[in-house]
């Protein structure tokens, strides 16, 4: 029978988040601080013999793991290492899954595990951890209600490309939450999941529905409007109004809109969208002040606009982008991934590499088939013209032209 007890862990739980939050010196540029703060505390306690010395270190395990999770700092073994530690303090206290009140510790485990996954662009990883985490603990309010619970599922569902059962999720959280931006945020994941889904009349009608209620956030709005945007472009092909979107001052000026932006260009048939972007000169000032070491997406972006460099050897700038297309997984949108794929496509098959186009048009067409449940090979209507070359369906590599160092 374990020895704690659930008012026991919120005051110790409550304790230790005083210590870490006087933790002298934490701040940006110093963070490494507090998950050096909590390492040690759990070191010093590792080989507690009291109860609540066993409970205090597990905290802060727990403490580390969500400091990583959100500021990164730990090697993948040591992540490792510290959630075994974890979770065998949880067996030495004789704290139960499922049956105990208490069984949402071992919940905590493994949902900030997911989390970490999720953030390295692990998706399979992160769904099956967070589905392993609901099975093995008792419904408690920590571990949210069943209306989160469906949201967290349907956002790992739909990374995995699973856009049906991420529909079926997001809709079970509509209709079970009471707070008001989970349902914002489950209902924006419906419209995108039908929209990848290549449902656009359906994605359209539930968004200009969700446009009705009188409390959406300003940010629910520009989620919204984003959405029409991009079912515009698959649609009609025309980027026109996404480019002018993320212009300066207006709504959508915020990196990510921007970069996805350029994706959506550099993937289009019609080059003269690729022609109206910025350099990579120009892209790095326009992010001037944000972040962008560690950013999968800006580094993405990045490589493909240095593809179109001629003074590098076309051996090198293929190598650079396969080593991004072979990561795509750390993009953590679904949709962005197609759009990098897509984008990779037209640039390879301007440089005549055929071949590796070829490879990289059927990782796009599965995903897009995998969304669709079949229905499509070509979900945001990008590739159309590039899956009716007869290079793409070539086998013998001699049949094509030799690799070009222009474009």
């Amino acid at each position: 029978m374990a020895q704690w007890t659930t008012p026991m862990v919120a005051s110790v739980k409550a304790a230790v988040k005083v210590e870490l939050d006087a933790v002298p010196g934490f701040g940006p540029g110093k963070r490494r601080v507090r998950l050096d703060f909590a390492l040690a505390q759990a070191r010093r306690l590792e080989d507690a013999t009291t109860s609540v010395d066993r409970l205090r270190c597990f905290v802060y395990l727990i403490s580390a793991l969500v400091h990583h999770e959100r500021f990164g700092g730990l090697p993948p073994r040591q992540v490792g290492r510290i959630a075994k530690l974890a979770s065998a303090i949880l067996l030495v206290e004789r704290v139960p899954t499922k049956k105990s009140r208490l069984s949402f510790l071992h919940g905590e485990v493994q949902i900030v595990l997911s989390q970490i996954a999720r953030r390295q662009g692990d998706a399979w990883k992160a769904a099956w951890q967070f589905e392993a985490a609901l099975l093995a603990t008792r419904a408690s309010p920590l571990m949210g209600d069943a209306a989160y619970r469906a949201l967290a599922t349907a956002i790992r569902a739909l990374r995995l490309g699973q856009a049906q059962y991420a529909l079926v999720n997001y809709s079970r959280s509509e209709t079970l939450t009471e707070n008001p931006k989970h349902w914002q945020l489950a209902r924006i994941g419906r419209i995108r999941s039908l929209r990848l889904a290549g449902e656009l009349e359906r994605s359209a009608a539930l968004s200009l529905d969700t446009l009705t209620r009188s409390d959406l956030t300003l940010e629910t709005k520009n989620e919204l409007a984003w959405e029409e945007v991009c079912r515009q472009v698959t649609g009609e092909g025309d980027l026109a109004p996404m480019l002018a979107a993320v212009q300066l001052g207006q709504a959508h000026e915020a990196p990510s809109y921007f970069l996805e932006a350029m994706l959506w260009a550099k993937a289009a048939p019609q080059r003269q969208w690729d022609d109206k972007l910025p350099s990579i000169r120009m892209l790095d000032r326009r992010l001037k002040g944000k972040p962008k070491a560690g950013d999968f997406l800006y580094s993405a972006v990045a490589q493909l606009e240095r593809s179109e460099d001629t003074t590098v050897p076309i051996l090198f700038r293929l190598e650079r982008l396969g080593e991004i297309l072979a990561n795509r997984q750390a993009l953590l949108s679904i949709d962005k991934e197609l759009l990098l794929l897509a984008a990779s496509c037209r640039w390879l098959a301007r440089v005549a590499a055929f071949s590796l186009a070829t490879l990289t048009l059927n990782e796009y067409t599965a995903l897009s088939m995998k969304l669709s449940n079949g229905a499509q090979r070509d979900v945001l209507n990008l590739v159309h013209d590039i899956q009716e070359r007869p290079w793409a369906t070539m086998a013998a590599e001699d049949d094509r032209p030799e690799l070009t160092e222009t474009g």
